[in-house]
This record gives structure tokens, sequence and C-alpha cells, in this order.
């Protein structure tokens, strides 16, 4: 049934679950339990989505890229002139992300939680140029 979790086995633990909880705390903790589950279950589809869009992003990117003559410093009549930057800088918070406590207005979108997983990539170009 749930791998090698037998029938006997998932008895002991509901009887267990319900000395320990109680029967009126039962249905809610199954609720908070399914609740996650399905929100753990969401986040993993969604993610696998992202990462799916990112490479096909990134495929796109290069080939674009590649038609694209490379030139990060000219130097000329009008001076020098340097193209820089980064991409795909990934950024990963998972401990200590909380939404908690800041003003709130009619705008604010995420509700407030004590654990937030952060995740985004970073794109950033500059140039700087120096005259003759």
């Amino acid at each position: 049934m749930f791998g090698s979790i037998g029938m006997p086995e998932l008895i002991i633990i509901f009887v267990i679950a319900l000395i320990i909880f109680g029967p009126r705390k039962l249905p809610e903790l199954g609720r908070s339990l399914g609740k996650s589950l399905a929100e753990f279950k969401k986040a993993s589809n969604e993610l696998k989505n992202t990462l799916e869009e990112e490479i096909r992003l990134d495929e796109q990117r290069s080939t674009a890229e590649a038609a694209k003559p490379k030139e990060p410093v000219t130097h000329d009549a009008e001076g020098t002139r340097v193209r820089s930057g980064l991409r795909d800088l990934v950024l990963l918070s998972s401990t200590g992300s909380e939404f908690q406590g800041f003003a709130t207005d009619r705008y604010t979108t995420l509700p407030e939680t004590d654990d937030r997983i952060l995740c985004t990539s970073v794109e950033a170009r500059w140039r700087c140029s120096e005259p003759a």
C-alpha cells in the first residue's frame, strides 16, 4: 500500500496520532497536511516549468548572441568604450526568508509567512565610456 507499510502499521500510526492529538485535532491535522502536500506539488511544478522556460530562453539567447559581433572594448577618435555585464547569476535564499511584520497596503499581494523560498536569476549590463 505505502511501500513497506502495511495495514497493521497504518492502524498503529493512526492510534498513536489519535492518542497524541485527540479526535478533535485529527481532521485539522489531516487538512493541514493535505494543503502542505498540495502547495509542495504546486511549487515543484512551478519550479520545473520555470527551469524548462529558462533553458529554452537560454538556448534562444545563445543562438542570438552567436550572430552578434563581440566587441566589449572599442577605441576610436571619439574615445574608449567598455561594455560588460553578467548573466545567469542565480540568487537563492531558503533559510530565514520570511515576509512578515512589514507595512501593508492595498497593493500587497504576498501573504505573511515565516518561511518562503526565494530564487531568481539576474542579468545586468553596463557601459562605460571615456571621451578622447
